[in-house]
């Protein structure tokens, strides 16, 4: 199915451009009003490039983890969803990879290169002997660190509210990717390379109704990886660097059980694709933000609208009327 995605990736393909060059050429029968978009096209990619050069830059020079003999890569919830898609992805990409898998089920498959850490997030002793573990055993070998592990509480009104579930969400979604960073990432002033992901949603900007928990919780890792990501950057780290994932709905279990609306808007992502592009990211050690579908990277700039326009777009989305209720 065409999704807004797909037709914005054609109206910036090289191929339109040049049939727009030719056809205002054709219609208009002037040179310098038919160059505009050649030059407009030029500009932005110009642009393009040096973001890019920018985000994969910095003193420390950025190694492919095929370049290491002993590479380590941590990831929670790596057994099922967009974990698992990471973790596959990653065994087949790279021979020399071991992966310690954070889960509180064990990974569906065996493999001799993959490790499970049986583990609930949710209580903070068993993360605290888990993070000792993995420190003490594999620590100066790590070199990718994924926050991945989600959770969510019902879909129900705010009333309704449990704090005992908050408190979960919580310390799953936001305590537990911050105490994995604290404690597995090096020292910012060695030579070891690290690169941190974190998962979060387009919900922790967007705040849908009847998801509060998990949206405050996704806001709350959001603040978190920007505070620690800037900290980085006003003291010129970059042997580490981080990633924020900000996806719309993804074709997983946790969100399922409802038909999406307006899906050429907002289309379900396939988690193979985005499991790919974050791997991609790592590759190339590019800092910033990975937002998909289209409108999570315009999120920011709805939140800043005026409450009227705000509330226009939500009701036309009906992101606030999609979700059921929990029995």
């Amino acid at each position: 199915m065409v999704n807004i995605d797909d037709l914005v990736r054609f109206v910036i393909s090289t191929r339109f451009i040049i049939i727009t060059f030719l056809c205002t050429l054709l219609t208009c029968r002037s040179l310098k009003l038919s160059l505009v978009p050649l030059l407009m096209h030029g500009l932005l990619q110009t642009l393009y490039k040096a973001n890019l050069a920018y985000k994969c830059g910095g003193q420390f020079k950025w190694k492919s983890l095929l370049e290491f003999k002993s590479c380590k890569v941590v990831i929670t919830g790596g057994s099922s969803g967009l974990g698992r898609s990471i973790v596959k992805n990653l065994l087949d990409t790279f021979p020399n990879v071991t992966i310690l898998n954070v889960d509180i089920k064990t990974s569906p498959e065996a493999n001799d290169r993959l490790i499970d850490y049986i583990c609930d997030l949710r209580n903070s002793q068993a993360l605290n002997a888990t993070l000792k573990e993995i420190k003490v055993n594999h620590g100066s070998e790590i070199r990718l660190l994924v926050n991945n592990a989600g959770v969510r509480s019902r879909y129900e009104g705010f009333k309704e509210l449990k704090c005992q579930d908050v408190n979960d969400v919580f310390a799953v979604n936001s305590v537990a990717p911050m105490r994995f960073i604290q404690e597995l990432t090096p020292h910012e002033s060695s030579d070891e390379q690290c690169f941190v992901v974190n998962v979060t949603s387009s919900l922790g900007i967007l705040s849908a109704a009847k998801a509060a928990a998990y949206a405050a919780s996704k806001a709350a890792l959001i603040c978190f990886h920007k505070s620690y990501t800037f900290e980085l950057e006003s003291k010129g780290v970059s042997n580490i660097r981080t990633l924020l994932v900000v996806p719309g709905q993804l074709d997983t279990d946790m969100f399922s059980g409802f038909e999406p609306p307006r899906q050429f808007f907002a289309p379900v992502l396939d988690r193979e694709k985005v499991a790919k592009k974050i791997v991609d990211y790592v590759e190339l050690g590019m800092r910033g933000d990975l937002s998909a579908p289209l409108y999570a990277k315009f999120a920011y700039v709805l939140m800043a609208m005026p409450y009227s326009v705000q509330t226009i777009v939500r009701k036309m989305s009906k992101m606030d009327d999609c979700l059921p209720n929990d029995d």
